[in-house]
């Protein structure tokens, strides 16, 4: 398989190993957004939001990720004393314009400590209504309007919420509360229930982990609706907005992708559908309609791939092996007064060709031609589906069947067969999931996973690339590994078959040390923040596939006065490559987004890439829940007028020669800053591969070093690009006090935080030694 993709990439490289830090240190300080109460607002209104988080001094602006949402400080009466009107400590007034449409947009709170990452703010045509703590059973429940958005929380641990709806008998009412897909960490849990407290439906994990239930009412009267997380987890992060509602509903589109800038004739498949009929087909018990639509499909975007805007609504928390199967928009059926809730569109990569049923044993396989996208449906229970199609000798045909990646609880699996001359059939591969044991080692040791997983892109979807054999008919069974248990009729696949297309994808977030992944340590998030004098690292994640191995150069555009960056190149055999930022002693405060560029030769080609961006929000603990990332529409920086306690130069910015089974001495300076004069450990990082260095310290006092790389005999000949992290203790002042302010500077307590920076990057050329009777006459 030549297709490869980065599983459970990490953009903890081998860093701080030299323990955890002690419970009562900190970090240097960043601006971190945890929650914004309530996660939405009403088109063309304004909305009062309070937030919580980390580091908030001095947040006095919001950023969103669409223009007409603006935000400004809210602001109280004076007090005895007060002249005019005073701003409101982490609330903030949000005007959101009559044409926003409606989808999730992205908010970041910008403050001292840089700019935020972000978390979500959904904006719909519904009154937004916060939830009233203290209706945690039946006779305290809150009652609940129609069409109303009731912005809830679990607010601790066992916490659960009542709310009281009426209906009439017959009456058919959705219920949906949405949480994982507006950044929340609650796993909801959602449930209704009669007068005497019977349990009558329950739900969860309907797409993805967010609930959504279709209930008839068996007599008129109330009813009342639960919500709880699924362990009883509960915090100012466990948030969700609950609406009961009778609008049209839509589970999924067939097919699932269509050719980009053309008419498609597709088929909706939902709940309510204006002019729908029955379909026949049922999920959880409940019976769906159909209704034909012809959809405009956009063009691409950009020739360079990356994920636009409507994709981002759709697939924000999607973090899968980005490519061009999983590249398409969100769909929205428009209504009168209001849209439904989006269906991804994928942009199909070939022709696309509907399953043919009955194709369920092999003697029935569906002929199809190569290149096809093959659209199917793995249902009822038991589903599987066969395909044939003839190849020469010495084609090499790629499969790739698309389902998970695309946000559907499948797990699809490929069969691949040979029909022989005799009537015989050979078994030429079984493939469950993309990674195979072997693939996951090598890729694990390239970009030195040691456990902390920031941006996970493994998926349960199946690829394969076949290296036909000889002339003559081959066979491709595709199966859910659920089908057994499964009769569901939202589970589509499409199923790629094809030749090769050499290419690549890149993914630019900021890194996340190692060290911050142990036991149970509190999840910590950050966009990358320069103080002056100061280094910080973007990770650029290079996805490759069908082949393509060469080298990628990557650059930043959009950098600030008095920032810069360092060269970088993904080598062949690589699989990410960092960039190093430096800010110099004078420059300015600055935020905004930056671009991260890649440049490759692909067949002889110039090809150019903008990358795609991510942002890790919510950081895990081993004995509870998983990291979770996300896809995000820009890469922010943000720079601040505070000196960085420390800085290491490494290597005088010489180009540094040496050839392969040597060792090289770098001498490395240590530029201190402030009250710092601690020692500094540095730590080899980002070393490419067959390169390898031991720990060296800077001792308290000093200020130079040299750190001996050892170039192992099959280094690869040429550029390469690495650099050191260095870590200490320094004594750090979150809010200096003024000079003549004696009083405050008593109370004033220097607290011991933990320093992680980058060294700046080594420029190092692997060469031929020269033969020995040249290196003689010399």
């Amino acid at each position: 398989m030549t297709r490869s993709f980065l599983p459970q990439c990490v953009v903890a490289l081998l860093t701080l190993v030299a323990g955890p830090l002690a419970p009562t240190w900190a970090q240097l300080p960043n601006t971190q957004l945890q929650s914004v109460r309530p996660a939405g607002g009403k088109i063309g209104e304004k909305v009062t939001v309070s937030i919580t988080g980390k580091d908030l001094d001095d947040v006095a602006s919001l950023r969103f990720s669409h223009p007409g949402i603006v935000a400004s400080q809210a602001t109280r009466a004076p007090k005895k004393g007060e002249t005019g009107p005073q701003v409101v400590a982490n609330q903030f007034e949000i005007a959101i314009a009559p044409d926003v449409p409606t989808g999730i947009y992205e908010v970041r709170a910008i403050g001292r400590f840089g700019t935020s990452p972000p978390r979500s703010f959904l904006v719909s045509p519904h009154t937004q209504e916060l939830e009233k703590e203290g209706n945690d059973d039946i006779a305290s429940a809150m009652p609940l309007a129609r069409d109303v958005v009731m912005n809830g929380r679990s607010d601790r641990g066992g916490d659960v919420d009542f709310y009281r709806i009426s209906a009439g008998k017959g009456e058919r009412l959705f219920i949906e509360c949405v949480a994982e897909q507006i950044d929340s960490q609650l796993d909801p849990i959602l449930s209704i229930h009669d007068a005497d407290g019977r349990l009558l439906h329950e739900c969860r994990d309907t797409f993805r982990h967010d609930a959504f239930l279709d209930f008839t009412a068996p007599k008129e009267g109330d009813y009342w609706v639960k919500v709880s997380d699924i362990v009883y987890d509960g915090n100012v992060e466990h948030f969700y907005q609950l609406r009961v509602h009778q609008d049209p509903h839509l589970d999924f589109v067939f097919p699932p992708a269509a050719t980009p800038g053309t008419k498609a004739k597709m088929r909706l498949y939902g709940r309510n559908l204006p002019g729908g009929t029955p379909s026949g087909i049922k999920i959880n018990g409940r019976e769906i309609e159909q209704l034909d639509v012809t959809i405009d499909i956009p063009k691409r975007p950009a020739a360079d791939g990356r994920i636009d805007a409507d994709q981002f609504k759709r697939l924000g928390i999607l973090v899968s092996p980005p490519n061009d199967a999983t590249d398409g928009f969100a769909y929205r059926l428009p209504l009168k007064f209001n849209v439904s809730n989006p269906v991804f569109i994928g942009f199909a990569t070939e022709p696309v060709v509907a399953e043919n049923e009955p194709n369920n044993d092999a003697a029935k396989a569906q002929p199809i031609k190569i290149p096809s996208e093959v659209a199917g449906r793995f249902a009822p229970a038991g589903d599987r589906d066969w395909y044939s199609f003839e190849a020469k000798k010495g084609e090499v045909i790629e499969l790739d069947v698309i389902s998970q990646r695309t946000g559907i609880a499948t797990d699809p699996f490929l069969v691949v067969q040979q029909m022989l001359p005799d009537g015989k059939v050979k078994d030429l591969a079984e493939v469950d999931n993309l990674w195979d044991a072997n693939t996951v080692r090598r890729l694990n040791q390239e970009t030195r996973n040691f456990g902390g997983f920031a941006f996970n892109t493994q998926t349960d979807d199946a690829v394969h690339e076949l290296k036909v054999p000889a002339d003559g008919t081959y066979r491709v069974m595709v199966r859910d590994l659920y089908y057994t248990a499964r009769n569901e009729g939202g589970a589509v696949y499409r199923l790629a078959v094809r030749k090769p297309r050499p290419n690549f994808r890149l993914v630019a977030l900021s890194h996340y040390p190692e060290d911050l992944f142990p036991m149970n340590r509190k999840r910590y998030q950050w966009v990358p923040l320069l103080r002056r004098g100061g280094t910080e690292e973007i990770d650029v994640l290079v996805y490759r596939w069908d082949g393509f191995d060469g080298d990628v150069e990557l650059s930043l555009e959009g950098l600030p006065e008095g920032v810069t960056c360092s060269k970088a190149v993904c080598r062949k055999g690589e699989m990410s490559a960092p960039i190093i930022l430096t800010a110099s002693k004078e420059a300015k405060k600055w935020d905004g987004p930056i671009r991260v560029v890649g440049r490759a030769l692909v067949d002889g080609k110039k090809v150019e890439k903008e990358a795609d961006y991510g942002t890790v929000i919510w950081f895990g603990q081993n004995t509870h829940w998983g990291c979770r990332a996300r896809y995000t529409p820009e890469l922010l920086l943000s720079v601040r007028e505070e000196d960085s306690p420390l800085r290491v130069d490494l290597g005088e910015g010489t180009v540094w020669k040496v050839a392969p089974g040597e060792k090289i001495k770098i001498p490395a300076k240590l530029v201190r800053q402030g009250k710092f004069d601690g020692a500094v450990q540095l730590l080899a990082s980002a070393m490419p591969p067959n390169m390898s260095s031991k720990v060296v310290t800077i001792g308290k006092g000093k200020d130079s070093a040299e750190v001996e790389v050892t170039v192992g005999k099959n280094a690869l000949l040429g550029t390469h690009h690495f650099f050191f992290e260095a870590k200490a203790d320094t004594p750090y002042e979150k809010n200096p006090v003024l000079e003549d302010d004696d009083k405050a500077k008593k109370k004033k307590k220097t607290k011991p935080v933990s320093v992680r920076t980058p060294t700046t990057m080594v420029t190092l050329v692997v060469e031929k030694p020269e033969p020995k009777e040249a290196a003689k006459k010399k």
